[in-house]
Parts: C-alpha cells; structure tokens; sequence
C-alpha cells in the first residue's frame, strides 16, 4: 500500500515527523549558545559562565580540517569504450567531461563557502543539504540560460524525514519513505507564480508561522513581512508521473490556514504534484559524525562529548569562584595595634621595626584545593581522550617521547580521520547529485577553461538524448580527493612541492623513453596525493607522446627519425577535433531534445506547531 499523500494524511506525517525530530535537538539550543559564551549576544547567553569552551576549541581545531578549500572530484567509467549510437562521443568522454565541469563549478561558485557552514551543522548535529540547479548567473535575459547546481544549506530545525525509518538513504532498507524541508516566502509573490494555485494561496494567513520556522524573530522587532510558511515533502515511492530516468518519485508542496473559525488549521496543496527532477536518493543529502543503530538521525561529536563538557565547565566555574576568594593576610594580638599599623602601611622593600614578631603571623583562606585542581585535570583529560583533542593535535608539546607521542599522534589521526572520512563522504555523495544533474541534464553546458583545453575537451554538454539513450550513469564511481579540501601550512607545502619537483625531474628520462606505460595518471595520482596542483600544469603530456614517439622511431630507424619530427606538424595541424560531449552537429533534430525541469522551492523547516490545533 501505497503512502497516502493527500494534504491532510502530509500533515499528520510532518507533525510525526516534526515531534520525532525536536526528541533529537531539543537541547541544540543549549550547545550553541555555551559555544559563543557570554559576550557574543547580550539578550541569549548561556545559562552559566563558560570557562571552559569546549564547543569552540572543537571548532576551531576541527572546521580547517573538514572543509579549508574547494573540493575537487575524480570520475571514472566502468566501460569508457562504450560510444554513442554515432560512434563519436564515449562513456570515457562523459565522464572526463563531468569531472571537469564540477571541478570548474566547485571552484567558481566557491562551494567551500556553504560545505563551511554545514561542517558547523556536523558538528553539533547533523547536516543537510539540498542540492538543486538553477541558471548560471550572469545570463540574465539569454532566452537559453545554461544551468548549473547549486548547494543550499538546509537548518536540521528545518528538515524533516520519515520517523519510521532506520537510516536516511532512501535507497537502503529501512530507508525513509518521505523526506521534505520547510520554507518561507512572501505571499505576494506566490500569487503572481504561475506554478503555484493563487486561489489557495489567498486562503493562507500571513506571518502566522515564521515564529515556527525562526524562533529568533520572536526576539527580534521585525515588522509583518506578509510571509507564508510551507512545506515541500519529497516522496520516492510515488513515480507514476513520469517514467524518465532522470525523474525519481514526487514532490509535494503543503501548507496550512486557520479555519474561519479559527479553532483549528486546514491543511492546503498550494502547487500541484510534480515529478522530481533527481537520483534516486533524491535531492537531499544529510549526513553525521557516527551512525547510531536503528535510528536515522546520527550522534554529533559535540553531543557526544557534551555531559562531559558540561561537568568540566561546572568544574572549571568552581575553581575560579574559589581562587577568586583567596585570601593571604598577616595577624596579631589585639593588644599589638602599633606593629599591626606598620604592618599595613609598608610597601615592598621597606624596612620595618616591631615590637614583638613573636606574636605576628601570616594565614591564607579560601583558594582552590589540591584535590579540586586534579579533578579539573582529570576531567579535562577524559574529554580530550574522548573528543580526540589532545594536545599535539592542537599545536602543544606535552615533553613526552618522540615515540610516545607518535603513538598518541597515531591514535589521535585514526580517529580524527574517522570523522573528516564521514564529512568526506558527505561531500561525495553531494558531487554525486550534481554529477547526475549534469549528466542527464542537455542545459548543462559551460567552458572548462585551459584545463579542459590541455586535455582536448573544452567546452561541456550534458544530456544523454541524440545516441547516448543508452549510456547509464550508475556505470560512473565518483571519489573526493582526500586533501583538496584541507588546510595545509607552508612548511608541509614546501616540502611537497620540492618532493614533486625532484620526483618529476628524476621521472622525466624514464617517461620519455617507457612509452607502454601510461604516465599521465600515476603522475596526477602522485600529484593529487601531495596537494600540490594538477600534474597537467607542470608537465606537457602531448610532447611527451612526441618526445616517446621520437625515442622509439630512433630505435627501431635511425635515420627516420628527423623525417617523423617534420611529419608530425602535418598530422596534427590536420586532425579533426574531437567530438565533445553533447555535439548536436549532424543529428537529426528528430532525435535530440531538451529536458523540462520543474523544480521545488528551496529555502527553509517547520515546528510541528504549524499544524496544530
């Protein structure tokens, strides 16, 4: 049985879904907030003085790790022979093709930027993207714009999925059956939308809700903006609206209103029913530190470790007010006023007579104990040993031995290496959505600059129509280059460029004269592994073929080997181009096309107090 998706049976799921998902971030708030302290707002500070901030060390030693730079993808074809029904474009093509086109867009659109604030929603909860397309920008009024993805960070407040499942992907067992986020928009402008039903739309309340969906504008003196709250629910299971590959289950847009009574809220489809223009695991991407078992939603570093923090910080308060009430004072007998006077009134480095010295002492009071000091210790240590900040991973040097502190260093990386693998992963599976946009899209088109010119494709098309019906995109595996993304220092740095340098030049003999081995990808493999670059901007494969192409003619011919050189010019001068991915030229218009894509709204998430009574 199919799942109902009539406005009212979404309403009762999103208000499950809603309930299930606050069991998890009920105390978000509480996190956030001890992360900045007291002095970063005056109307939301923490409950008790942060002395120690766990929730910002954890960030500023973590964020350079997961996410520093732009990262760039590898795609490979299982079958890279397989061409089109015109024998010109290969599965080889269109992968080399996507690779550089989302190498290009990760570096133009800067995508680093929102992979930053979703490592922050990693850390303390977990993260959700919605990976969508949209045009290009500066193509503003060109009646064929280009398209291209674009990442959207989706607040988990505002994200929900089927509280029924065991895990997020929809593609596993147990996946959950619908996911869907909440956004916000003004209600003018979805009257004057065409996509959306204007005569619903009107029976909407204005601002009723964006409380729910921004909790802080109840402390904010924000005037009525005339906005409207909705939902967009994404359902996998229901794919009777289009059986193309490139469309996967549907989208449902809901929203609600007071009855004209104003006891209860009426539950709206605002936008009729539309087939989604995504892969199978859909449009959203979301993603934690550590799976918990039989639960969809992941355990966050920072909640993991958070009764831990909370004890130290209480600990750590304790202290303070303690060593803030330290006294050290001199004594006497009542009966000695006169040394007691001249006591109080010397300064450092007087000399003083007294009386008696018999009868005068000194006392201290108050302070921190011995016993309170080491338990602060421990506690510290039992939550870096737990969160995996020691201190060589935050720059410090604890005097131990090289070789126990490489084994504490090792420990520390197998662990910190877990979790930057998991964001990693994240990240793929994010390229991964794009790819598939790219890949069945035929609005998907830009130039790929000197890197595709070295490599002979300069320009990208996307689209499987006009003979490439038959290509599949599940024959394409895509990876994330581990240290595309990190933060790495100048010292490191140095060391890599001078090992690739004395690696390239001890290379450059043995390549011109091994011409069956096939150079360019251990070398970008050698390249990628140090993050220095691209092999291609330090070596010129085409003169390497020609240079080997020289060495063997010399071997095998002596004297013809000037004559090869001569020839050679020719021959490339003369070489047709290859074709390029998405090359219409001489297809019959009969047999190319060009995808319609309806998109959902992307912004926003929803309390279940939207839909009730």
């Amino acid at each position: 049985m199919s799942l109902k998706v009539d406005a009212d049976s979404l309403r009762q799921e999103i208000l499950a879904a809603t309930e299930f998902r606050e069991k998890f971030l009920d105390r978000l708030d509480d996190l956030i907030r001890r992360s900045y302290g007291r002095f970063y707002r005056v109307d939301r500070k923490p409950g008790s003085p942060v002395t120690e901030n766990h929730g910002y060390e954890y960030q500023s030693v973590m964020l350079p790790t997961l996410v520093y730079d732009n990262p760039r993808c590898k795609i490979r074809a299982a079958r890279p022979d397989m061409t089109d029904a015109f024998g010109m474009t290969t599965m080889g093509d269109m992968a080399q093709g996507l690779e550089l086109f989302l190498n290009r867009w990760s570096e133009d659109s800067n995508v680093a930027q929102p992979l930053s604030d979703m490592a922050v929603d990693f850390m303390f909860a977990h993260m959700v993207a919605l990976v969508t397309i949209g045009n290009q920008p500066g193509y503003q009024g060109v009646e064929m714009t280009p398209q291209q993805p674009y990442i959207i960070r989706i607040a988990p407040q505002h994200f929900i999925l089927d509280p029924a499942a065991m895990t997020w992907n929809p593609m596993q067992s147990n996946g959950p059956r619908y996911m869907g986020h909440m956004w916000i928009a003004d209600k003018d402008d979805l009257v004057d939308d065409p996509d959306y039903n204007s005569d619903v739309i009107e029976k909407l309340s204005v601002d009723a809700d964006v409380e729910v969906y921004l909790a802080e504008r109840k402390h904010l003196s924000i005037p009525s903006r005339n906005e409207i709250v909705a939902w967009d629910i994404w359902v996998p299971e229901m794919n009777e609206l289009s059986d193309a590959p490139e469309y996967n289950g549907t989208i449902y847009t809901v929203a609600v209103a007071n009855t004209p009574a104003g006891t209860s809220k009426k539950a709206y489809m605002i936008r009729d029913p539309r087939p989604a223009y995504a892969p199978p695991w859909g449009p959203y991407v979301m993603h934690g530190s550590m799976k918990v078992m039989n639960s969809p939603y992941p355990l966050s570093p920072l909640a993991a470790t958070a009764e831990q923090w909370e004890e130290l910080n209480a600990h750590t308060t304790a202290a303070a007010e303690n060593a803030a009430g330290f006294k050290k004072f001199a004594y006497g007998e009542k009966s000695n006023t006169a040394d007691m006077e001249t006591i109080k009134h010397a300064s450092n480095g007087d000399v003083i007579l007294l009386d008696d010295t018999d009868k005068i002492g000194q006392m201290e009071i108050g302070g921190t104990s011995e016993a309170e000091y080491k338990f602060v210790s421990f506690s510290r240590e039992r939550l870096n040993r737990v969160s995996g900040l020691s201190d060589a991973y935050r720059g410090e040097t604890s005097g131990v031995t090289a070789t126990e502190a490489s084994i504490a260093d090792t420990g520390v990386k197998a662990r910190i290496g877990g979790i930057k693998r998991q964001f990693r992963m994240a990240v793929a599976t994010i390229f991964k959505t794009a790819a598939w946009y790219g890949f069945y899209g035929e609005d998907f088109s830009a130039s790929l600059g000197e890197e595709g010119k070295r490599l002979g494709v300069s320009e990208f098309q996307g689209g499987i129509e006009g003979g490439r019906e038959h290509f599949n995109f599940f024959d394409l595996s895509l990876s994330i280059d581990p240290l595309s993304m990190e933060h790495t220092d100048q010292a490191m740095f140095q060391r890599r460029v001078q090992l690739a340098f004395e690696t390239v030049s001890s290379l450059s003999q043995v390549m011109s004269q091994t011409p069956w081995i096939k150079w360019r990808e251990p070398v970008r493999t050698l390249f990628q592994s140090l993050n220095v670059g691209d092999a291609d901007d330090w070596i010129d494969f085409q003169k390497l073929a020609e240079a080997q192409s020289n060495a063997l003619m010399q071997q095998a011919n002596p004297g013809a080997a000037q004559q090869q050189m001569e020839s050679q010019a020719a021959r490339v001068a003369s070489a047709s181009s290859p074709r390029l991915p998405g090359d219409r030229a001489n297809i019959p218009s009969s047999m190319t096309g060009r995808a319609h894509i309806a998109l959902a709204r992307e912004s926003g998430g929803m309390n279940a107090e939207v839909f009730g009574s």
